[in-house]
């Protein structure tokens, strides 16, 4: 078999690997809630009940909300700008994964639930961004270690959880 092609380019991508940078950025957050009351607001729709400014455009979804193969974009009012949203994973109660596609970045999200006693539980929400060109890479070189916009909308869902209702944010 001639793989000398295929080969090539691996040599090539490898001699040139760090052309592209990936940050990961973990914050977590104790919930007073079970993760069932959590996991059913980690949807593009029902995070207009707890996420102050956050708007969405459902492409595809078999029932108006979160579930595998869900597909949501979202406009310049994101934190990261535009983006493609693509549920990859969805295990009731415990995990989320998504992944967001911009035109600089691709960012995979893992959201992890992890029920601590009766009435906590531990939200994991891992990031992992990639980039894929060089706007991408002054994106990520210029991200803080803490993703404050998460840090301020988990503070919603929080609110949500013990409240009912959408906490306004100051502006």
């Amino acid at each position: 078999m001639d793989t000398n092609r295929s080969q090539k380019k691996v040599q090539e991508f490898l001699k040139n690997s760090n052309k592209f940078k990936r940050k990961v950025r973990v914050t977590q957050k104790e919930f007073k809630a079970d993760p069932s009351a959590i996991f059913k607001q980690l949807c593009p729709s029902r995070e207009l009940d707890w996420i102050d400014g956050w708007d969405c455009e459902l492409i595809y979804t078999k029932t108006g909300y979160a579930h595998k193969d869900c597909i949501f974009t979202t406009g310049d009012s994101n934190g990261l700008g535009k983006g493609v949203w693509i549920f990859t994973n969805y295990e009731e109660n415990k995990n989320v994964e998504l992944y967001i596609v911009n035109s600089s970045f691709v960012e995979q999200v893992d959201i992890s639930l992890k029920q601590i006693d009766e009435n906590n539980t531990l939200g994991i929400w891992t990031s992992t961004y990639t980039a894929l060109n060089i706007e991408g890479n002054k994106i990520l070189e210029s991200m803080d270690e803490i993703d404050e916009d998460l840090v301020g909308a988990l503070e919603g869902l929080e609110y949500f959880l013990e409240n009912g209702k959408l906490l306004q944010q100051s502006r």
